[in-house]
């Protein structure tokens, strides 16, 4: 024999080593947890419940034991203190008695108590009535802080492939041209007589409407120019139709605001003041980062060549900086804690 723990009074139910080896939990019927020093063979923590565990186990970290407990199903989990708090506990003498403690509720039963006036009942229901009401208002906010940056919950779908969209037609692009067919389709119109002729007349009015509408389609404003025309104010809802969109649609809206399609770079620089405003909200930060890389990527040759577009780009790149930096110091601090805390000596 090694080392002897005396100190519990009744069968012991169960025990688990920490992963170190250094400590030892025990649990009898006598309602006692106690955890000991094995070098030294010192009690180091007792606790008395009011329910007699059943076994205990701790957790690979050692930062969580886990206890079940006689006439109940549940498992309660208890937090090492000396994990968090540092330093070692101070030996207790082996017949240490602590006072008895509760195992935590699971649920709170509300009693109404005997002799309460009417008055109260009628304030209670009221306050009950009003809690109620504050719960079936209470909205979720789309962020919870301004200094925070908040991702948008699109599918990666929608905006990941963004700038891979040009790679994602070539390997779609078919191998082979398609082939003419070598019997004519059915169910085409036919004129009556001996001999057998088809109709064409219908499919000439087809291709001048199919040109008409071509013609239209070109020389409308896109869904984006005519939001970015409008009034000022509207980048949340140009986000909102940009998110309704397929990855092809946007690249085409984009390639619409090009000074190819309307001889001037207004288009670009609203939509780049739009991404500015957007950028300060600090919302939708990811999907913002796909549409500006996108943006760079087909209308980025235009920017050295204008004076307005050079300063309008700097201010976007500034906004940039600022919703990164800001995101990177909180990153930074959590590291240093997380980093503290691990190497700390306990």
């Amino acid at each position: 024999m090694i080392r002897s723990f005396p100190g519990h009074r009744n069968v012991i139910t169960d025990m688990c080593w920490k992963s170190d080896g250094r400590w030892l939990v025990s649990s009898s019927i006598d309602g006692t947890i106690k955890t000991w020093d094995v070098p030294s063979a010192r009690l180091i923590d007792c606790i008395l419940i009011d329910e007699s565990p059943t076994s205990v186990s701790f957790s690979p970290t050692s930062d969580l034991l886990a206890t079940t407990h006689q006439d109940n199903v549940g498992i309660f989990l208890w937090t090492n203190t000396m994990k968090y708090l540092g330093g070692y506990p101070r030996p207790l003498p082996n017949d240490y008695e602590p006072n008895t403690i509760a195992l935590p509720e699971t649920a709170i039963d509300n009693k109404e108590e005997d002799g309460n006036s009417n008055k109260d009942d009628e304030t209670d229901e009221t306050c009950e009535g009003d809690e109620d009401d504050e719960l079936k208002d209470y909205v979720t906010p789309e962020q919870l802080c301004e200094k925070m940056i908040t991702l948008s919950t699109l599918p990666d779908s929608k905006w990941k492939n963004l700038v891979n969209l040009d790679l994602i037609r070539s390997r779609n692009k078919p191998k082979e041209p398609p082939k003419k067919p070598k019997a004519a389709p059915f169910f085409l119109p036919s004129i009556s007589g001996l001999e057998t002729k088809f109709n064409i007349s219908k499919e000439d009015t087809d291709k001048e409407d199919n040109s008409r509408m071509l013609k239209n389609n070109l020389e409308c404003n896109s869904v984006l120019l005519n939001l970015l025309n409008g009034e000022e104010g509207d980048s949340f809802k140009l986000l909102e139709v940009l998110k309704e969109m397929a990855p092809s649609e946007i690249e085409t809206e984009f390639r619409m605001l090009g000074p190819d399609m309307t001889f001037s770079t207004d288009g670009i620089i609203s939509l780049m003041k739009a991404f500015i405003t957007l950028l300060n909200s600090g919302k939708y930060y990811e999907l913002l980062q796909a549409y500006i890389t996108l943006f760079l990527k087909l209308h980025g040759d235009y920017i050295p060549k204008s004076e307005e577009l050079r300063q309008v780009s700097e201010e976007m790149c500034c906004a940039m900086d600022k919703t990164w930096s800001d995101c990177q110091q909180l990153l930074n601090n959590s590291t240093c804690l997380v980093k503290y805390f691990k190497s700390a000596t306990i």
